[in-house]
């Protein structure tokens, strides 16, 4: 372990797999105490004990991030047991394909609620202490559809577009109070979340998995299909000192797939 974040508290959101799971190992692994959050018990206390066992602190907080009262109380909860929030990586997310007219409005409006106005309530709840300690990070992990459109997938690109303009206004917002907001925009990950959107485009396109995924990797300038380790980086870029005076930017880390 290193010390580039020792004496900070981090509170990461879907933090049980995939982006979640890394960014919470590689924060850890920089020294930072770690209150990781999501749904799934299970998920997060492994990754809280893995966190443990290589000498570093960290709490598993359950919450479903579509609830007010549950964002608040991890908040709470992540105070009373680390210490108030310094860096705050807001990284929950979903997904589930769909036609405009034939998705359910609620199962459209959840994808909303969980990708952009989760970031939103969890800001609302850890800039104050930030403000008065003049010193803060956000890190919202936004996508690479962030910055485009994808089909199919429209309650996806409106919450991950809404989370950059967020980003960019909340910037401004803190600014002079020593707290830097930025996005991470990833490309393709293999993820959880990434393999079922991948089984519902072959279903939904009547082809197979592996046309699918060649057809995938073809966009890729690299011709490759990133690991979660290969995120976390930038999240730890974003949250140290180093980073300092960059604020409002949204970064790719899109293996070129994306270049704006």
């Amino acid at each position: 372990m290193t010390t580039q974040l020792e004496g900070k508290t981090a509170l990461v959101t879907g933090a049980g797999r995939g982006i979640g799971r890394a960014i919470c190992i590689a924060l850890a692994r920089e020294g930072a105490a770690v209150a990781a959050v999501a749904r799934t018990r299970d998920e997060i206390e492994s990754v809280a004990a893995e966190i443990r066992a290589a000498g570093g602190r960290a709490i598993a907080l359950v919450a479903d991030v579509t609830k007010d009262d549950q964002i608040l109380a991890s908040v709470d909860a992540a105070r009373k047991e680390l210490g108030s929030v310094d860096i705050l990586v807001n990284n929950a997310g979903d997904n589930i394909l769909g036609r405009i007219e034939e998705q359910d409005p609620e199962v459209w409006w959840q994808q909303i609620v969980v990708g952009l106005r989760a970031p939103y309530l969890y800001s609302r709840a850890v800039i104050p202490a930030m403000r008065e300690k003049k010193w803060g990070r956000i890190i919202n992990i936004s996508s690479v559809n962030g910055k485009k459109g994808a089909e199919l997938c429209s309650a996806y690109c409106t919450a991950k577009h809404g989370v950059i303009g967020f980003t960019r206004a909340l910037a401004l917002e803190v600014a002079k109070s020593n707290i830097t907001v930025n996005a991470v925009c990833p490309g393709y990950v293999r993820t959880s979340l990434t393999d079922r959107t991948m089984s519902q485009r072959t279903d939904m396109f009547g082809t197979t998995r592996e046309a699918m995924e060649q057809m995938a990797l073809k966009t890729i300038p690299q011709g490759v299909v990133m690991t979660p380790e290969e995120i976390a980086p930038s999240v730890i870029f974003l949250a140290s000192e180093a980073a300092a005076r960059i604020t409002g930017e949204a970064m790719n880390v899109s293996a070129g797939l994306v270049m704006h």
